[in-house]
Protein backbone atom coordinates (compact mmCIF):
# COMPACT_ATOMS: atom_id res chain seq x y z
CA UNK A 1 0.00 0.00 0.00
CA UNK A 2 2.73 2.22 1.17
CA UNK A 3 4.75 2.00 -2.53
CA UNK A 4 1.37 2.47 -4.06
CA UNK A 5 0.41 5.93 -2.65
CA UNK A 6 4.46 7.11 -3.32
CA UNK A 7 4.24 6.10 -6.63
CA UNK A 8 0.65 7.99 -6.93
CA UNK A 9 2.62 11.27 -4.92
CA UNK A 10 5.29 10.88 -7.46
CA UNK A 11 3.04 10.58 -10.24
CA UNK A 12 0.75 13.42 -9.15
CA UNK A 13 2.84 15.72 -6.41
CA UNK A 14 0.68 17.74 -4.61
CA UNK A 15 1.57 19.78 -1.54
CA UNK A 16 2.24 18.17 1.85
CA UNK A 17 2.85 18.99 5.51
CA UNK A 18 5.73 17.31 6.16
CA UNK A 19 6.31 18.37 10.03
CA UNK A 20 10.60 17.93 9.23
CA UNK A 21 10.41 14.46 8.02
CA UNK A 22 12.02 15.46 4.58
CA UNK A 23 15.02 16.24 3.70
CA UNK A 24 17.46 15.38 1.11
CA UNK A 25 20.94 14.39 1.18
CA UNK A 26 23.70 15.88 -0.43
CA UNK A 27 23.10 15.05 -4.16
CA UNK A 28 20.77 13.06 -3.69
CA UNK A 29 17.71 13.57 -6.16
CA UNK A 30 14.16 15.11 -4.96
CA UNK A 31 12.66 11.76 -6.06
CA UNK A 32 15.08 9.67 -4.09
CA UNK A 33 14.47 11.93 -1.24
CA UNK A 34 10.74 11.14 -1.28
CA UNK A 35 11.05 7.84 -1.49
CA UNK A 36 13.56 7.56 1.45
CA UNK A 37 11.31 9.90 3.59
CA UNK A 38 7.91 9.48 2.36
CA UNK A 39 7.35 5.72 4.77
CA UNK A 40 8.79 7.86 7.56
CA UNK A 41 5.79 10.15 7.32
CA UNK A 42 3.38 7.42 6.42
CA UNK A 43 4.23 5.28 9.99
CA UNK A 44 4.25 8.53 11.77
CA UNK A 45 0.96 9.76 10.37
CA UNK A 46 -0.10 5.90 10.54
CA UNK A 47 0.49 6.39 14.76
CA UNK A 48 -1.24 9.87 14.70
CA UNK A 49 -4.19 8.90 13.01
CA UNK A 50 -4.51 5.52 15.04
CA UNK A 51 -4.49 7.53 18.19
CA UNK A 52 -6.83 10.17 17.53
CA UNK A 53 -9.68 7.84 15.34
CA UNK A 54 -12.52 6.36 17.75
CA UNK A 55 -12.48 4.13 14.25
CA UNK A 56 -10.32 3.10 11.63
CA UNK A 57 -11.36 1.04 8.13
CA UNK A 58 -8.38 -0.92 6.48
CA UNK A 59 -7.47 0.40 3.16
CA UNK A 60 -8.43 -2.74 1.46
CA UNK A 61 -11.66 -2.13 2.78
CA UNK A 62 -12.26 1.08 1.86
CA UNK A 63 -10.79 0.41 -1.82
CA UNK A 64 -13.13 -2.94 -2.60
CA UNK A 65 -14.76 -2.59 -5.75
CA UNK A 66 -18.31 -1.58 -5.22
CA UNK A 67 -17.68 -0.40 -1.71
CA UNK A 68 -20.56 2.15 -1.08
CA UNK A 69 -21.54 4.75 1.72
CA UNK A 70 -23.86 2.32 2.86
CA UNK A 71 -20.96 -0.03 3.56
CA UNK A 72 -18.74 2.73 5.37
CA UNK A 73 -21.36 3.51 7.64
CA UNK A 74 -21.84 -0.28 8.42
CA UNK A 75 -18.72 -0.63 9.59
CA UNK A 76 -18.99 2.07 12.10
CA UNK A 77 -22.26 0.99 13.12
CA UNK A 78 -20.77 -2.42 13.82
CA UNK A 79 -18.15 -0.83 15.55
CA UNK A 80 -20.39 1.25 17.74
CA UNK A 81 -22.22 -1.79 18.57
CA UNK A 82 -19.50 -3.86 19.90
CA UNK A 83 -17.52 -1.01 22.03
CA UNK A 84 -17.30 -1.39 25.48
CA UNK A 85 -18.92 1.22 27.34
CA UNK A 86 -21.44 2.19 25.04
CA UNK A 87 -24.64 3.55 26.72
CA UNK A 88 -28.06 1.75 25.35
Amino acid sequence: MQERLLSAYLEHPHPMVWKGMFSRKPGESSRDALARCYPLLFVSRTRLYRTCAHVTIGYKDLRRKGFSVKDFLGLIDAFLRNSPGRAP
